[in-house]
Formats: structure tokens, sequence, C-alpha cells
């Protein structure tokens, strides 16, 4: 369904001998419905003779259909040169419009009416969330209407018989150029977004009226998904489209950990160390630099489902990791829930890699050090009150520590591990771009 809004203006429905715009659009564009907008003045004149529906249904005749049409009558409305007022008003009835028809393609006249009317028309794909297309119309002069009031024994028939646009099939329409330029400035600021890995944002700003190709939404969609730890829904969208990522979820949530560090969002960088911590010491101890120490053999799962240490399957299996515990802590190791004090004590007891001893402690020391900033006190987080309270580390040395003990695990990756979430930013982008959809 085709449909049409439209002020009437002074040219409308026949001047000159010629179809005025609104006429025009119906004619070229198969519309099936036209909603026309009258103020005071232009309500009067329909009233007198019926000029703007007689037009439209001899229109319909001649196309060998129906043209349905609606009046939106604002008898009170005689200041018809304030855009903020019809700015506000045609954001209303169209949203009303697209809730009534939301499958229906929408045109805009923004060559009838006053300028207030025409330019408020042209702003409207800046500020609603649906598929409009601002239609344009031509004088047959090229040049612009003189707006002379047209008399009120204007005679619809004599003006009709003798309008040149029902033999000349000359189409003067056009799609506007300024639509053309606000998608143009909503596709700039979604690119921004973009490269600051800010794809909630803009997801947000991706609405129907900016015709985007479904390529580019499918993989806004899926850089969501990914960024959100749903890695396994985003794959197989990036594997359709010739992105191959080789990612798990301990290595999509070191990229995601990375990318907060890039945002400023240092507050949730500390308080996300920690499960990647244990994870990677869980990785490291199943390696063998650890002698594949598996931890799931000297554990149990509580009622709560969470996972503790058995002492006793300690004590039976590995006695000699059970007493570099007990050598550890302060009055003996006393199990409970696992944590990263207890497996970088195992770390050190089984590895003989000096070098990944001291990464895993270095960790372990930075963790229990910053995540203390979050627990227990109501501050702002910045990179130098990280550097200040873990004595020596910024954000980015964090990273690469994390970085560094992941290589000791299954997991190990090369030095571009981190231009995973630029690599798919650029084909975010090429995609955002490309007409040829």
């Amino acid at each position: 369904m085709n449909i049409l809004f439209s002020p009437i203006g002074m040219t409308d429905p026949i001047s000159k001998k010629y179809d005025g715009a609104m006429l025009h659009i119906c004619r070229y564009y198969d519309i099936d419905k036209v909603y026309m907008y009258m103020s005071k003045e232009i309500y009067e004149k329909h009233l007198s003779n019926n000029r703007y529906v007689y037009c439209l249904e001899r229109l319909g005749e001649l196309k060998g259909k129906k043209i349905d049409y609606e009046l939106i009558i604002r008898e009170e409305l005689t200041e018809v040169q304030i855009f903020d007022f019809f700015l506000s008003e045609y954001e209303t009835l169209l949203n009303n419009i697209h809730q009534q028809y939301p499958e229906a393609e929408l045109y805009l006249n923004v060559s009838s009416g006053t300028p207030a009317m025409k330019n408020a028309l042209q702003n409207i794909p800046a500020l609603v969330n649906f598929r409009t297309n601002p239609i344009q119309c031509r004088t047959p002069e090229n040049k612009s209407n003189s707006y002379k009031v047209l008399v009120d024994d204007f005679d619809p028939e004599l003006l009709w018989e003798t309008d040149d646009d029902n033999s000349n099939n000359i189409n003067r329409c056009s799609k506007s150029e300024y639509h053309n330029f606000i998608i143009m400035l909503k596709k700039n600021i979604l690119e921004e977004l973009i490269r600051k890995y800010d794809y909630i944002g803009a997801k947000s700003l991706v609405s129907e009226n900016m015709g985007l190709n479904s390529r580019f939404t499918e993989l806004l969609d899926a850089a969501c998904e990914r960024y959100m730890l749903r890695f396994s829904v985003s794959n197989g969208v990036f594997k359709k489209y010739g992105f191959t990522i080789a990612e798990n979820e301990l290595t999509n949530y070191l990229r995601c950990l990375d990318l907060k560090v890039k945002k400023g969002e240092y507050a949730d960088f500390i308080r996300a160390i920690t499960p990647l911590i244990v994870d990677l010491f869980e990785d490291i101890l199943a390696s063998d630099y650890c002698g594949n120490f598996m931890l799931k053999n000297y554990t149990t799962v509580n009622k709560f489902n969470v996972v503790q240490w058995d002492k006793d399957k300690l004590a039976e299996y590995a006695p000699d990791v059970l007493s570099a515990l007990n050598k550890g802590f302060y009055n003996n190791f006393r199990g409970g829930d696992i944590s990263s004090k207890h497996l970088v004590k195992i770390i050190a007891h089984l590895s003989s890699d000096q070098k990944l001893v001291d990464i895993c402690e270095k960790l372990r020391s930075v963790e229990g050090t910053v995540r203390n900033i979050t627990a227990h006190e109501i501050v702002s987080i910045n990179d130098d009150s990280i550097y200040r309270k873990t004595g020596g580390f910024y954000s980015k040395d964090i990273v690469k520590l994390l970085f560094d003990a992941m290589c000791y695990t299954k997991n190990k990756q090369s030095e571009d591990f981190f231009d995973s979430y630029d690599k798919m930013n650029d084909l975010l982008i090429d995609s955002l771009y490309d007409t040829s959809q």
C-alpha cells in the first residue's frame, strides 16, 4: 500500500494547466490513499467546490483505481509560517499513520504548502524510526511558484479537462536529496559509534527509514551478541559473510575486557577480572606446564551448585598439592570455594616455568588489590587510580598479563589477537556503505 501525506498548498490541485504537487505525486507513485492536511484557508476553498477531492477522484478514474483520502482539517490554523508547530504536528500525525499502516510505503509531499510546512516535512526522516520517502515536484517552468491565491470561482471540471499532465506523461517528481543527506549524517554517526565499539548504541540508532541493507543489520546484530558474550550466536552470522573468528568463551571474554579499557569503562573492567583469572588459572593447571592437573578431580559441587574443594580427594590423590596449600596459608588450607588465591599456589608448586609463575602471581596480586576498589568503596575509577592501587600496573598492563597467561593454555594466540574487533568493525562499515545489495 502506498500512502501520501500532503499539505495542501495554493497551487493544488491544478495550476496553470498542470498538476499541483499533490496530484502529480499521486499520478506517478501509484498512491492508494492520500492524507490531505488543510489549514483554515485551504479548507474554505475545499468547502467552496470540493476541488481537491474532485481532481483526485478523476485521477483515480483515469488510472482505473479508487484513491482513498482522508482530510486532516485544522480550521483554527491561520499562522502557517511557524516551523516548530508543524515539525511536532507532522511527527505525531505520521507516527499515527505508521501505527495504523505499518507495512505501507509512506510518501511525503515536500513541494506543497508554506515554506514552514515543507521544511518541517523535509526534517521528518531524521525524527521518525520508520521509512519515509520525501518527494519534491518541480514546476513545469522549472522555477518557483508565484503562490498567487486561487480565486474562489475555481472550476474543478474545467481545470481537470485542460490539465496538460493528463496527456504529456512528463514526470516532474523526484526523491528529495535532503532525505539522502539525513541518511548520510546518520550513517556517519553509525560509523563513529562502531569505531568506538558502541554496538548497542549503533543498533539503537538504526531505523527502518534508513534503507540499510540486510547484510549490515545482520552483522550489527551479531556484533551486539558477540559483545554481550553470546559468541555462539554471532559466529554463525560472521561465518555466513566470510569472517572467521577462532573464538571461545575465554578468548572473547578477554577481547571484551580489552574493549572496556579502550572505552574507559574501568569499573566494569575491574569487576570482570576475577572470573577470567580463575578460568585462566584452571586452564593453566590442566596444561602440560602443570602436569595436566585437572581441577574437577579434586572438587565437589554443593547444593547451591557452587564448586568447592574436596580435601579428602586432595589428601588421597594429590597429597603434595594439599601440602603446598597448607604451607601457603596461615593456619593451613581450609578448603571452601575455588579461588584464584588457591590456584596460584598450586601453579607455583607444579610448574617449573618461572616466567609463568611470575605472571600468575602478578595477576593474583593485581586482582586482590583492585577488586576491593569497587567492592568496598564508592569511588570514581580511572586508569591512574588503578596504577596507584596496583603499585605500577595500568589497565593495559593488566590486559597484557592476562594475554600472556592465556598463551600458556590451549588458547595460545598470535600478537594480532586484539585486532579482531577492529577487523569486525571494518566489515561492518564496508557493509554499511554497500549499495549493491
